[in-house]
């Protein structure tokens, strides 16, 4: 019985499930409020989801967008946050959170606030901080305990998302785990940003489809069916760019359908509930777009028709930038955090990206093989991916024409990451590692990088 016990904690689903929970937990707490990125103008964007604000409104004199929020909000994040941010040299005060807890949330008292960037997520993006915070605004708390509510709720999404991921998923489970709890990741998953939930989505959408590539019982279900569905179009509501995950539908055999006729009506039914979802919330944010880069000129539209007439010439300004920056979107992407103000050292950040690959490339099954066709799908995807990740900074963080691809992040890559690994999928050395064996690689190099991770905070925020 306790052999049995062991091999269950040693599953994949149990190691996500505690490390999960009990480090993101930490770093719910840990973390100084709103030391994030973004992380105030997300906590913004929650609250007025809460409100039952789905689309939020541009400003007078159209200079901003955002919407009606309780001043308080405002007022906490300018105690808490100070000028801690970008500068690695300034610790955090707890005291600072007792001031924090003193302030009334007088929602009565608000004020039109500008949060440009957040303000175009769709409510999808929030919906676990978003109702969390409705539940705490019926009892009046002071603005931070709402905050601290939002997070823990968006780490409680994260978390049970990935155990039902890991859990439904025949195979691919031992990258998707060190995916699930990289750095970066659970980072992001104890915050109230908008990333938490499209990362937990999009990793679910391909474990979804993961397991109709490997199920060989019969013709899909209609529970299945709706499943890939819904998923896809909540992965597009999340964030738009990652719209070309769906294209994954297409390493579901064709014969899972019953019949080509049936395969060809489902492709039909679902592209087109995710492009109405995709069109319609585009129109919906699109409306309340304003420039939100105030150190440059930019125009998403202008930047876009600019693409449109010399589509090589953009393609090589990503070239360049993945060319001379990739080592820092790797580094960024295993876990630079904070405001990119908190580095964990190389070398657990090249190891990391390495054992990764390496899981990538020694998990399989035994009845699934990608073939030449699939494969180059699968990496076809990862490409168009990247560039719909740049093309969408480029229009809204870069200068109009400007020939540099502005505010590239690696976490932006954690949606994909998935289907760049799935290209390293190489069935002949999936039985080379048994699972007892990986267990004791990835729990030990999990306990060291989430060490050194939490120590590496402590030491950014409080220790002298």
């Amino acid at each position: 019985m306790i052999q049995s016990l062991t091999a269950r904690f040693l599953e994949p689903v149990w190691i996500y499930g505690i490390f999960g929970s009990l480090g993101g937990l930490a770093l719910v707490f840990i973390t100084p409020p709103f030391q994030v990125a973004d992380e105030p103008n997300h906590f913004f964007r929650a609250y007025q989801v809460s409100q039952g604000e789905l689309v939020g409104q541009v400003a007078p004199g159209e200079q901003y967008a955002g919407g009606l929020i309780p001043d308080s909000l405002s007022q906490t994040v300018s105690h808490l946050a100070r000028d801690v941010p970008f500068h690695p040299e300034q610790k955090y005060s707890v005291s600072w959170l007792e001031g924090a807890f003193a302030m009334d949330l007088d929602p009565e008292r608000d004020t039109f606030l500008g949060f440009s960037n957040t303000v175009l997520y769709s409510p999808v993006s929030y919906a676990p901080q978003a109702a969390a915070i409705a539940l705490g605004r019926a009892f009046d708390p002071p603005p931070i305990v709402l905050f601290y509510m939002g997070r823990i709720a968006a780490l409680a999404f994260a978390v049970l998302l990935g155990c039902w991921t890991l859990h439904i998923i025949p195979f691919f489970r031992w990258p998707l785990l060190l995916l699930l709890l990289m750095p970066m990741t659970l980072f992001q998953s104890a915050s109230v940003s908008a990333d938490v939930v499209t990362n937990a989505l999009s990793i679910a959408f391909f474990g979804s489809i993961l397991r109709g590539v490997a199920d060989s019982s019969g013709p899909v279900s209609s529970a299945r069916k709706i499943e890939w569905v819904a998923l896809f179009v909540l992965v597009t509501l999340a964030k738009s760019v990652y719209v070309l995950l769906g294209l994954l539908i297409f390493l579901i055999p064709a014969d899972s359908f019953g019949s080509r006729r049936r395969q060809l009506v489902f492709l039909a039914i679902f592209f087109a509930v995710g492009m109405v979802a995709f069109a319609g919330w585009s129109h919906l944010a699109n409306s309340v777009y304003v420039p939100h880069n105030p150190n440059r000129h930019t125009d998403m539209h202008e930047q876009l028709r600019l693409v449109a007439a010399n589509p090589i010439g953009f393609l090589k300004i990503v070239a360049h930038a993945f060319m001379y920056q990739q080592e820092a979107y790797r580094y960024m992407f295993v876990g630079v955090l904070g405001w990119l103000d908190t580095h964990l050292p190389n070398s657990l950040l090249d190891a990391y990206a390495l054992l990764l690959l390496l899981a990538a490339a020694f998990d399989g099954h035994p009845d699934v093989r990608l073939g030449l066709v699939r494969r180059a799908w699968v990496c076809a995807i990862a490409v168009a991916g990247l560039l719909g990740v740049s093309l969408s900074l480029y229009c809204l963080w870069s200068a109009v024409g400007s020939p540099v691809l502005d505010s590239m992040q690696g976490r932006y890559f954690i949606p994909l990451a998935p289907v760049l690994l799935l290209g390293l999928y190489n069935m002949a050395l999936a039985g080379v590692v048994k699972p007892w064996h990986k267990a004791a690689i990835v729990v030990p190099s999990l306990v060291l990088t989430w060490a050194i991770t939490i120590h590496r905070l402590l030491g950014r925020y409080y220790l002298p």
